[in-house]
Order: C-alpha cells, then structure tokens, then sequence
C-alpha cells in the first residue's frame, strides 16, 4: 500500500481504488450518551486505516487506529465491553471512571 493511493473495503478485504470513496462504516453502538464508532478510513493514516472513535461519555474523544478489519472490530467491541461496564450514575457523580475504562481499554489491546 502506498501514500496517494485510495482504498475500499469490500468482505473485510481492502481493495486498491482509483478514486476515494469516503470513510465505511464497519461498526456503531450507542451506549448511554455515548457513541463507538469504527470506520475504515480509505486512505493511509499514521497507525492504520481503521479508526475506532469514541464520542461523548467518561473517555470522549478516545480514538485508537489498527490495520486490519479483525483487529478493528476486536477493539471496537472491547471499547463497548468496557463502556458497558460503567456504572453509570458513579461516572456521572465521580469523573474517576475514565481511568478504570482507559486501563481496560489498554489490557484488551495488549490481548489482540
């Protein structure tokens, strides 16, 4: 792959395109007031093409980018886990929570 080109994700398996065809959503949930989203971005990007967002809630704006589809949907679901495991109400009465979700985000990662 190389700097310039544009690529699609089709079944998993990224394709070399001529023309950019915009980000493609390959996951979205919604917890609470919080989104997790995980695209395939379609054209190079320091640490991969895949980008997992999260938006609103104890760790806005967490983002995390890997090469591959297996690897993005596998980090895009332990951000769900870990946001599941919030209790709520603490988080909204004790900002504390953010560090227990970043280190639960940090273990899971070293596991993929």
């Amino acid at each position: 792959m190389a700097i310039g080109e544009f690529y699609y994700l089709v079944d998993d398996c990224i394709v070399v395109t001529s023309e950019w065809h915009g980000p493609q959503r390959v996951a979205l949930d919604k917890i609470h007031n919080t989104t997790v989203s995980t695209v395939f971005l379609g054209i190079e990007h320091i640490g991969g093409m895949f980008e997992t967002m999260v938006m609103g809630g104890p760790i806005d704006e967490f983002q995390v980018r890997c090469d591959a589809a297996a690897q993005a949907r596998a980090i895009h679901a332990r951000a769900v886990a870990a946001l599941n495991s919030v209790n709520w109400l603490q988080y909204h009465l004790d900002g504390n929570v953010q560090q227990k979700i970043l280190l639960l985000l940090n273990d899971a990662n070293e596991e993929i």
